[in-house]
Protein backbone atom coordinates (compact mmCIF):
# COMPACT_ATOMS: atom_id res chain seq x y z
CA UNK A 1 0.00 0.00 0.00
CA UNK A 2 0.86 3.82 -0.72
CA UNK A 3 -0.20 7.05 0.79
CA UNK A 4 -4.22 5.95 1.38
CA UNK A 5 -6.33 8.91 0.89
CA UNK A 6 -9.65 7.72 0.47
CA UNK A 7 -12.10 4.67 1.68
CA UNK A 8 -15.34 3.51 2.14
CA UNK A 9 -17.08 0.26 3.01
CA UNK A 10 -19.06 -1.90 1.41
CA UNK A 11 -23.03 -2.19 2.77
CA UNK A 12 -22.64 -5.32 4.89
CA UNK A 13 -19.26 -3.99 6.77
CA UNK A 14 -17.49 -6.61 5.91
CA UNK A 15 -14.90 -5.11 3.40
CA UNK A 16 -13.26 -1.71 3.44
CA UNK A 17 -11.82 -0.46 -0.56
CA UNK A 18 -8.83 2.02 -0.18
CA UNK A 19 -7.37 3.84 -2.56
CA UNK A 20 -3.71 3.94 -2.38
CA UNK A 21 -2.84 7.62 -4.31
CA UNK A 22 0.98 6.98 -5.39
CA UNK A 23 0.58 3.30 -5.17
CA UNK A 24 -2.19 3.46 -8.41
CA UNK A 25 -3.93 0.75 -6.70
CA UNK A 26 -7.68 -0.22 -4.43
CA UNK A 27 -6.43 -2.46 -1.45
CA UNK A 28 -9.48 -4.91 -0.51
CA UNK A 29 -9.24 -5.37 3.38
CA UNK A 30 -11.38 -7.85 5.52
CA UNK A 31 -13.05 -5.83 8.37
CA UNK A 32 -13.45 -9.57 10.44
CA UNK A 33 -9.37 -10.08 9.92
CA UNK A 34 -8.27 -6.71 9.25
CA UNK A 35 -5.83 -8.63 6.11
CA UNK A 36 -5.69 -7.17 3.14
CA UNK A 37 -7.30 -9.66 0.66
CA UNK A 38 -6.82 -8.36 -2.47
CA UNK A 39 -4.70 -5.34 -4.63
CA UNK A 40 -6.55 -3.92 -7.42
CA UNK A 41 -3.99 -2.22 -9.89
CA UNK A 42 -5.04 0.86 -11.54
CA UNK A 43 -4.09 2.79 -14.94
CA UNK A 44 -4.37 6.30 -13.22
CA UNK A 45 -4.68 7.12 -9.81
CA UNK A 46 -8.35 7.81 -8.34
CA UNK A 47 -8.90 10.22 -5.85
CA UNK A 48 -12.50 9.12 -4.24
CA UNK A 49 -14.56 5.94 -3.80
CA UNK A 50 -17.52 4.78 -3.32
CA UNK A 51 -19.82 1.73 -3.35
CA UNK A 52 -23.44 1.74 -4.43
CA UNK A 53 -25.51 -1.30 -3.12
CA UNK A 54 -27.54 -3.63 -5.57
CA UNK A 55 -30.26 -5.80 -4.69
Amino acid sequence: MGSPISLTTTPNNQFVYVINLRGGSISVIAVKTNQVIATISLISNPEAITITPTD
